[in-house]
């Protein structure tokens, strides 16, 4: 990707996701403004970038605050004369139960997150569609599409920034401004380097590729949608989770329908992929359909229980909900 002649915004990128991304960019041709409410972060950045040479501003803005927001687009606008990319990246936790969650606690984040995202989408847009032209990428989580303990006010921001961004998508699209949202899930920052080294092994074990997330891996999408070859792609919101975060999807098919081997062969299958069935089976039971249909009642308990506990233990936001047809002579049981 070639991002010659282009100008980026990145906020929140004196550290972290937001540093790898706007280095990213440089290295891709582009100049970049870096935005921190760490000055020293943000013109380390910044001086990063020049010695890639590239051009490079920071900037010491509170997204939260219009103001600081208006004044930024202004400085950005006077440095390089245009703004083609917007990424939302700035964002804080103030973690608690909701019991325990103060009002300050629950504003600051709603504040930086979700409203800190339209004073930048805001003005952005402003310069964009003067141009006809614009790619905003806003940064989301994982935690806002399966919820999260001790989360309430962060994952509510960044569903609200997921919803703000499919509104945009749809109110821009006229000026040939493509809005999206890049939703990370474990990703190795200063921010996770605080989690317990336990819960880090936890949390990867949980993450079908098998490890935590890095940066790069959040910028590398990021500079697809911003993008020419991403022209045609708007108001998605694509997850860099390793998989994290996917639906619980369990399958199993039953083949031979005779009382006699149906029991044990859903059990067999069922065990297979880690579910319990019961054995509390009689032949009586008037249809085979009837029959599975028990099998799977059970078999659907266990499931739930089992995914209970890890939504105890985790974050999964598991939706469930089961499937049950025959096809000739086949049945299939799906949970998800």
């Amino acid at each position: 990707m070639n991002f010659t002649g282009k100008t980026a915004l990145v906020t929140g990128s004196g550290s972290g996701i937001g540093k790898s991304i706007a280095l990213m960019f440089a290295q891709a041709g582009a100049n970049v403004a870096i935005n921190d409410v760490s000055q020293k972060d943000a013109d380390s950045t910044a001086q990063e970038i020049e010695s890639l040479g590239r051009e490079a501003i920071s900037i010491f803005a509170n997204v939260a605050v219009q103001e600081e927001v208006r004044e930024m687009f202004e400085s950005v606008k006077s440095t390089f004369g245009q703004i083609d990319i917007l990424v939302n990246n700035a964002g804080i936790t103030r973690d608690g139960f909701l019991m325990k969650m103060t009002e300050d606690q629950w504003d600051q984040v709603i504040d930086v997150n979700l409203k800190g995202v339209f004073n930048c989408c805001k003005f952005a847009a402003r310069m964009m569609s003067e141009r006809q032209y614009g790619k905003i990428i806003n940064i989301a989580s994982a935690s806002a599409q399966m919820g999260n303990i001790e989360q309430s006010n962060y994952a509510t921001s960044k569903g609200g920034v997921i919803s703000m961004t499919k509104t945009l998508a749809k109110e821009l699209a006229q000026f040939h401004i493509n809005v999206n949202a890049v939703s990370p899930g474990f990703i190795e920052t200063p921010m996770t380097e605080k989690v317990p080294e336990k819960v880090k092994e936890y949390l990867i074990q949980q993450i079908p590729l098998g490890r935590a997330g890095k940066p790069e891996d959040v910028g590398n999408v990021v500079c697809f949608l911003a993008s020419d070859q991403a022209a045609y792609v708007t108001g998605q919101v694509i997850s860099c989770s390793g998989g994290m975060y996917v639906l619980v999807y369990k399958d199993f098919m039953v083949t031979d329908l005779t009382t006699a081997n149906l029991s044990q062969e859903i059990m067999t299958k069922a065990k297979a992929f880690g579910a319990g069935v019961s054995t509390g089976l009689v032949n009586d039971i008037p249809s085979v359909a009837e029959l599975v249909s028990r099998i799977a009642s059970d078999a659907e308990k266990i499931i739930q229980e089992r995914i209970s506990g890890l939504s105890r233990r985790i974050e999964p936001g598991v939706h469930e909900r089961r499937s049950l047809r025959r096809e000739g002579n086949t049945c299939h049981l799906s949970v998800f």
